[in-house]
Formats: C-alpha cells, sequence, structure tokens
C-alpha cells in the first residue's frame, strides 16, 4: 500500500500484489526526454533551490532534479519519502496551467506523493524560510 499525503496508508490504489510502486511511477518515453531537457535549463529559482537542496542529503532527503514521473515532470523528487518539491513561478496563475497543476496533483496523490509547493519569489527572496 502507498502512503497517504499525511504520511499514512492509503487503500486508494488499486493495483494487484503482483504490481510494484516502481511500476507505477514509470515514467513515459515523452517525460523522460523531457525530463533530461529540463534539467539543462532549470530556472534561477530551481537552480538555487537544487544547491541547496543537494547539500542536505545527509539530513535524510535525496531529491532528483526534474524527476520524470508517469506522464509528468517533478522538479524536485524524494522516491523514499515520496516527496516532490515545486517550484511554482508565474505561469501557474494562468487558467490551463491551474487546471493542468490539478490533474497532476490528482494523480501524484492518488499515487501517495505529497506535493509542497513553493513560489519562486520565496526561493528568489528568503530560501533559508524555505529550506525550513
Amino acid at each position: 500500500m502507498a502512503r497517504s499525503a499525511g504520511g499514512g496508508k492509503s487503500a486508494s490504489i488499486h493495483r494487484s500484489p503482483e504490481t510494484t510502486v516502481h511500476e507505477i511511477e514509470r515514467a513515459t518515453p515523452v517525460a523522460k526526454a523531457r525530463a533530461r531537457r529540463l534539467r539543462k535549463a532549470l530556472t534561477p529559482p530551481e537552480a538555487r533551490l537544487w544547491v541547496a537542496l543537494r547539500r542536505r542529503a545527509a539530513n535524510g532527503l535525496r531529491f532528483r532534479r526534474q524527476a520524470p514521473f508517469g506522464p509528468y515532470i517533478l522538479d524536485f523528487y524524494d522516491a523514499e519519502h515520496r516527496v516532490a518539491v515545486e517550484v511554482d513561478g508565474d505561469v501557474h496563475h494562468d487558467p490551463a496551467q491551474i487546471a493542468h497543476d490539478e490533474r497532476r496533483e490528482a494523480y501524484l496523490r492518488r499515487h501517495g506523493v505529497r506535493v509542497l509547493h513553493v513560489p519562486a519569489w520565496r526561493v528568489r527572496d528568503n530560501l533559508d524560510l524555505v529550506l525550513r
């Protein structure tokens, strides 16, 4: 059973005992190719947060950047703890983007991934607060 957004067990994932979490998370070939491109083109707030997250690996969290998860790309993802961190810029206020984000969020919740949203301006202006 997968972990829910609250960290407990969730019965919302319906799969046979033979299905592994890895099979559910398997990225599509399109998502893998896109993730490779995005890793080379991080936004300044994403790059700043990535440097800080890499240094904190000793604290038990190991994030991958621009990690494919099913058909989606997560800015930062720790598979062991099933936590994603998304840096949200101004584009996330667009109605079409809001609808896309809601679909993605629902997909991730169904697969037991907790998503933390951080505004890009907060990473830029107060990284220490973001890291707490």
